[in-house]
């Protein structure tokens, strides 16, 4: 794209076309050039932190979650991104803040309940985990994943037929 820098909106939105069609290399490249043109664009850093955290780049998606959050404290999306890294450092604390305020912007965000969930069942606070799982899948009733740990949680916690119930119903979404 040659737009002479008055469109940079126009390299953000084909990154995220890029990202959908998991072109990293290329939405990356996108997404350097419209924060080199706005580096005040929160979303550019937010949609960049994914992308890193999809190639398992964690520290350099860490990095764009806290940019874009000091840029726009009401990213949802960001708190999320940025509890769940946390919490596969093992950083649970901040993970749980992180989550908790994800859920305060965006309470119809599944995917925050479900990151919330397993950092509790990291914690091996299962209860909690499960509550979290349940309100996933209430949110995200098609989601196999939530079903899947809330099994988990459940064979944890030796209730196995509602762990069974869990599993084939993670199994039947997959298929």
């Amino acid at each position: 794209i040659n737009l002479e820098g008055h469109d940079t909106p126009a390299f953000a939105m084909r990154a995220s076309i890029f990202y959908c069609r998991q072109q990293y290399s290329e939405a990356l490249a996108d997404l350097e050039h419209a924060i080199s043109q706005n580096p005040a664009d929160a979303g550019s850093y937010l949609m960049r932190g994914k992308i890193f955290h999809t190639v398992g780049r964690d520290q350099d998606a860490l990095k764009d979650y806290i940019q874009a959050i000091r840029l726009d404290d009401g990213l949802a999306e960001a708190y999320r991104g940025r509890g769940t890294i946390y919490s596969a450092l093992g950083n649970y604390g901040p993970a749980l803040d992180d989550l908790e305020r994800a859920i305060e912007l965006d309470p119809a965000d599944g995917q925050a309940f479900l990151a919330r969930g397993d950092t509790y069942a990291a914690m091996a606070n299962h209860q909690r985990a499960m509550a979290d799982y349940d309100e996933a899948i209430r949110l995200l009733p098609d989601h196999s994943k939530a079903y899947l740990n809330r099994g988990v949680a459940y064979h944890a916690l030796a209730q196995l037929t509602e762990a069974i119930a869990d599993y084939n119903r993670a199994i039947s979404l997959s298929a």
